[in-house]
């Protein structure tokens, strides 16, 4: 989840009381330049700190929310972005994804949607919330000013 997500996932989880499950994508290169496997140690370590980054940030980002939501559990997975949103939000009990509407690979020219998001909306098993700016969210100032989490997102 993009970190101009999380107020809004945040306000919906005290909404309806329900836990906060916010989801890290760690694409492996190869999946990003069309190159098979992580079979270059360069690779695998470029990988690998990509990951220990992602897990960190999603810790710090959870002690910030755990006053702030019913519950917070937080996930790093490899794989196609979509493809990971979509098999975890099954495995869960009556979700509600929220997401950006672009990613950080996305070209912010194109307008409109990223592909991981029209994908995700195409193939969701409940409902997609898809958040486009940040502002109106009463919690958004404290949520992406550092007081709930600290750090970027990768």
């Amino acid at each position: 989840m993009a970190a101009t997500a999380i107020p809004a996932a945040l306000e919906m989880s005290n909404r309806f009381h329900a836990p906060l499950v916010i989801l890290r994508v760690v694409r492996p290169r190869e999946l990003n330049d069309g190159h098979a496997g992580l079979g270059s140690p360069d690779l695998r370590r470029e990988y690998d700190a990509r990951r220990s980054q992602a897990e960190g940030y999603l810790e710090t980002l959870k002690q910030g929310l755990e006053p702030l939501a019913p519950s917070v559990e937080v996930l790093v997975r490899d794989g196609d972005p979509a493809s990971v949103i979509l098999e975890t939000a099954r495995g869960l009990e009556a979700p509600l994804i929220v997401m950006t509407v672009r990613g950080r690979s996305s070209s912010r020219k194109r307008g409109g949607l990223g592909d991981v998001a029209r994908s995700v909306l195409e193939k969701a098993p409940g409902p997609v919330l898809l958040v486009g700016d940040h502002a109106g969210y009463p919690l958004a100032g404290e949520a992406l000013s550092g007081t709930i989490a600290a750090g970027n997102a990768t």
